[in-house]
């Protein structure tokens, strides 16, 4: 009903919950253009019906039929992560509204896709964000946000075993098309 309701909304997110029942996300999210790296919503604003966003996610994703002939489909260069974020940031430089509606909900594992974060997370997620900054940043801001990406990772002990392939990724995410 709400993409009916609003002309100017073309895409909508609902919240996501672990199976534990701990809130994931609001739906949506915004990337950080200077490291490339997505960061979901987790404000619970149960006092609210909807919530302008940067991005929805990917895994439960409404979006006008309409808008997708107009705008076009994912970006078939990402392969996992950020298409989602790609496609959305297309919709507002076209002028339309991304929404996450707090009248539904939907149960996420979130990375079971590679099994946590593991080292193939970290390289499609690395070569994803890179890909990204490239895209709509440019080359010089890709390379800051590998370089910051990867400063950063040194701190992160989860983060610190894949610093390796995480260098790798985000470089052949400069390269590749």
């Amino acid at each position: 009903n709400q993409l009916n309701a609003n002309q100017n909304l073309a895409c909508i997110g609902i919240k996501h919950f672990y199976p534990n029942g701990d809130l994931q996300s609001l739906g949506g999210g915004y990337v950080n253009n200077f490291i490339g790296w997505g960061k979901l919503e987790k404000n619970n604003l149960s006092n609210i019906i909807t919530k302008k966003t940067g991005y929805v996610m990917g895994s439960f994703f409404f979006c006008k039929t309409s808008i997708v002939d107009q705008i076009g489909y994912f970006d078939e260069r990402y392969f996992i992560y950020f298409e989602e974020a790609d496609f959305c940031l297309r919709l507002k430089k076209a002028g339309f509204d991304i929404d996450c509606i707090q009248d539904g909900s939907v149960i996420h594992v979130g990375s079971a896709t590679y099994n946590g974060m593991s080292k193939s997370f970290y390289q499609r997620y690395s070569k994803a964000s890179t890909q990204y900054v490239l895209k709509w940043h440019g080359f010089l801001r890709a390379c800051i946000a590998i370089c910051l990406s990867i400063i950063i990772s040194i701190f992160y002990e989860s983060r610190r075993q894949y610093l390796y392939t995480i260098t790798k990724f985000h470089l052949r995410g400069l390269s590749d098309d």
